[in-house]
């Protein structure tokens, strides 16, 4: 209880300082009241503390008798309400222990949010609701709530969610008109395949996205276990009729698409040293395969590759325009296309990515960094856009320059493609034809990476096919950044330049 007045300490040497503001004039009873945690809050007002006498003065709420004591000792607070107002301290007391039932509206509450907000939202693990530090923090919250057991919560809770997000889903798709399916499957970092369907629709104008099914696909043969995932899937919510597209990775697997996907000269930026296990836990950010799932990478994502692709061809069999490649996908294998053949930058790269790895690896230079404010980006293996982002904060040199200029739409369009509820489906013709404009543009004017330039334009054409001329309603799309809207307006006016009559 001494913590009690130690909040009402003031640094002000003799003068006396109010701590309640409540007036001395109220006839609320302290049962009409909030319930407080402490007899000081709960049935005294006009609390004062003088420091040089070292003592308080208070006025009780029930009879507005003035009570005095020392301050630091509480017992006069208790000592009152027990002898001159014994029902109301009572009642107070069985208010204070007492715990919520089941169903009170802030038990719901404060459970709901446990739930939804701490494990849900945040991914917290389910042992939190048993760790007694967690316990103690919900009793300062709320000293009236009963702590959910962890079985209550996987037996009851967690399946009448699952339920009510089932039935909101099957409401959803039951309104669309129209959907599409994005399927992706993938494995991680103890090999496991998962497979993953998603459905898009447009509803009263607004885009939406849902997951229809996330699980694994086990056995050795997974094609025909994952064709009746998908017709399950299908079949549950209903669908069939209302489906009209299905994205898919080109019919392979991220990792296999992505693992290679490395920039020429960021080789040993990825090459472990004999001290980078000092390093594991920078290193195994954002990745999805280990050190030793090196040595089984060339197998398993074949093999999911084979299992994608034997999945596909008998739902495609009667229409081959059901399934479409991924835009982001596809646009990444075009920089990987056109990095695999081009060298002419390798050496400079080479610098860099040892210089980056340096500032990852070494705490003098990564203090050093941060004491003039400079920070370098983390490549990561799967993603070539984070290693043209590293590239981008060494811009000093024009072979460089030209490096991060032919590939600034390559690298816009891959993140725009990232974003949450935006049909990108409108971004795709005009970033693309964007790009092989801006493409011809710099292989006019590049010196030392032309033929970088002439790599990306060769399985730019091959793999979406631009062959058809510049049109008037790209140029003013609204998701093209200002950049891209640029370089197809330059683009449009070198194309189609005005001769006289």
């Amino acid at each position: 209880m001494a913590s009690d007045t130690a909040e009402t300490e003031t640094l002000l040497q003799g003068s006396i300082i109010a701590v309640s503001d409540t007036p001395s004039s109220t006839d609320e009873s302290p049962a009409t009241k909030a319930l407080k945690k402490t007899a000081r809050d709960q049935f005294y007002t006009d609390i004062k503390m003088t420091n040089e006498t070292k003592s308080w003065e208070a006025t009780c709420k029930i009879c507005k008798s003035k009570i005095r004591g020392t301050k630091g000792v509480t017992s006069n607070y208790n000592r009152h309400a027990k002898d001159f107002h014994p029902s109301e301290y009572e009642s107070w007391q069985e208010q204070l222990h007492s715990r919520y039932s089941t169903i009170h509206p802030r038990q719901v509450e404060l459970q709901k949010s446990i739930v939804e907000n701490l494990i849900i939202e945040f991914g917290l693990p389910l042992s939190l609701i048993e760790r007694s530090g967690f316990i103690t923090f919900m009793y300062n919250v709320d000293p009236k709530f009963s702590t959910i057991s962890r079985r209550t919560l996987t037996r009851t809770i967690f399946p009448h969610l699952y339920t009510k997000m089932l039935h909101g889903l099957k409401s959803f798709y039951s309104m669309a008109t129209f959907i599409s399916l994005t399927l992706d499957l993938w494995t991680d970092r103890r090999q496991r395949v998962f497979f993953a369907l998603t459905g898009h629709s447009i509803i009263n104008s607004e885009f939406k996205s849902y997951v229809l099914s996330f699980q694994p696909i086990y056995g050795k043969n997974r094609a025909p276990v994952l064709l009746d995932t998908y017709e399950a899937c299908i079949s549950s919510f209903s669908i069939r009729g209302k489906l009209v597209r299905l994205i898919t990775d080109s019919a392979s697997n991220n990792i296999a698409a992505f693992s290679g996907l490395i920039i020429p000269g960021f080789e040993c930026y990825f090459q472990r040293d004999d001290d980078d296990e000092l390093y594991s836990d920078w290193y195994n950010d954002g990745e999805q395969t280990e050190s030793d799932d090196a040595k089984i990478d060339n197998n398993v994502p074949l093999d999911v590759q084979d299992v994608v692709k034997q999945f596909l061809d008998p739902i495609a069999v009667d229409d081959e325009s059901f399934r479409l490649p991924c835009y982001a996908h596809s646009i990444q294998l075009v920089i990987k296309d056109g990095l695999k053949v081009s060298t002419c930058v390798e050496p400079s790269l080479k610098k860099i990515s040892k210089i980056a790895k340096l500032s990852h690896s070494s705490t003098a230079v990564k203090e050093r960094l941060e004491n003039i404010q400079v920070c370098v980006p983390n490549a990561n293996k799967t993603r070539w856009n984070s290693q043209y982002d590293m590239v981008g904060t060494v811009i000093d040199y024009q072979m460089l320059n030209e490096f991060v200029s032919l590939l600034t739409l390559f690298a816009e369009a891959t993140t725009t493609t990232h974003a949450q509820h935006v049909p990108s489906i409108s971004i795709v013709a005009p970033s693309i034809l964007a790009i092989y404009q801006d493409l011809l543009l710099e292989r006019a004017n590049v010196k030392h990476a032309s033929s970088l330039c002439g790599c990306l334009l060769e399985p730019l054409l091959s793999r979406f096919g631009v062959n058809a001329p510049l049109g008037t309603s790209e140029n003013d799309n609204p998701m093209l950044s200002p950049i891209a809207q640029t370089q197809l307006l330059s683009a449009s006016a070198a194309a189609s330049p005005i001769t006289p009559k």
